[in-house]
This record gives C-alpha cells, structure tokens and sequence, in this order.
C-alpha cells in the first residue's frame, strides 16, 4: 500500500487547536467558544472593526486569539452565526440598500429561519444583531415581529409578547401600613 504524502498539510500548534486560516473562535459572555468563518463575522461591522484593528482581514486569521463578544450568550451567538454564514456571500450593497428602503422583503431561508424561533429568541437574536451591528439581521427580525403582530387583538398581542395584563402586575410598592 502507498504512503499518503502529508507534507502540505499545515502543522497544528501544540499549545491550541488547529483552525483552518479563515474560522476564528469567539466566545460568547457565557464563556461559550464557538469557530466561524471570519467572511461571516465581518457581516458585523464591530466584528469586522475589531479584527481590523487587531490587523487582520478576512482571507488570513492565522493565530488570531479569540474574539470575544459581550452581551451575547452561546445559543444567541451561535444563532447569529449561522445566520451570518448563510449571507457571507452576499453583496454589501444589498444590506445597504434594505436598510434604507421602508418595505423590506424577507427571503424565504430567512422567513423560516427566523420563524422557528420563539419570540424571546427572537427578541434575543434581534438584540445581539443590534449589538453586533447587523443591518440585515436587524431588518428581517424587526420585520418578522411586525409581521407576527400584524391583525392581532390586544389580547393576542399580550400572550404573542409575554406581556401581563395590568392587574396581574406585581406591585412595587413595598410598603405597608400599620395602625
């Protein structure tokens, strides 16, 4: 049998696991570590500021330590991950020209994806993308919950949105009256 020839294989560092020169670790604030392609994380314009300046680009993110994100938990950023690779490939001037229309069209891989969500992971999810400046996220999740509240009672929008009626509002007042 012939001996595979693995000289070009690049050489793991012994101090951390290998990772192919475009994925980049980042940690979420629950200290969740996840690998994303560095085309998709530049989808944030603070992620791609901050590999910017950290000198680095988005075709070499060799030894690049990993990035951490704060205010964004491991099942969030993960979400948002997978989203961002999904649009890694689309033209910026695309996110650029939805930001700016009032009628935004949501494509039916973000329709689906978006609507298997419950609401508070979507509220989540919005909220990262806002953190995280994602122009495109941010339009297509505000748009859905618009959509989600469109023809709806007070009442249907109350349980849509988790939201008590007024009376079952716990009281902040603490204080009591004694004779």
């Amino acid at each position: 049998m012939p001996k595979k020839n693995n000289s070009k294989r690049p050489q793991a560092s012994s101090s951390k696991p290998s990772v192919p020169a475009r994925l980049v670790q980042v940690i979420s604030s629950d200290g969740i570590t996840l690998n994303a392609d560095v085309r998709a994380l530049i989808l944030s314009s603070t992620l791609a500021t901050t590999i910017k300046e950290l000198g680095y680009d988005k075709e070499d993110c060799v030894d690049m330590k990993p990035l951490p994100v704060n205010n964004v938990i491991g099942f969030t950023l993960k979400l948002v991950i997978e989203w961002c690779d999904k649009h890694k490939e689309d033209d910026p001037a695309i996110a650029q020209a939805e930001k700016d229309k009032k009628n935004i069209f949501i494509p039916s891989w973000d329709k689906h994806f978006l609507s298997m969500l419950p609401m508070s992971h979507l509220f989540d999810l919005i909220t990262a993308a806002y953190h995280l400046d994602i122009t495109g996220l941010i339009n297509y999740g505000c748009k859905t919950v618009a959509n989600s509240a469109k023809g709806k009672s007070t009442e249907e929008m109350r349980e849509l949105f988790g939201i008590p009626e007024p009376w079952e509002q716990p009281s902040t007042s603490t204080a009591t009256w004694d004779d």
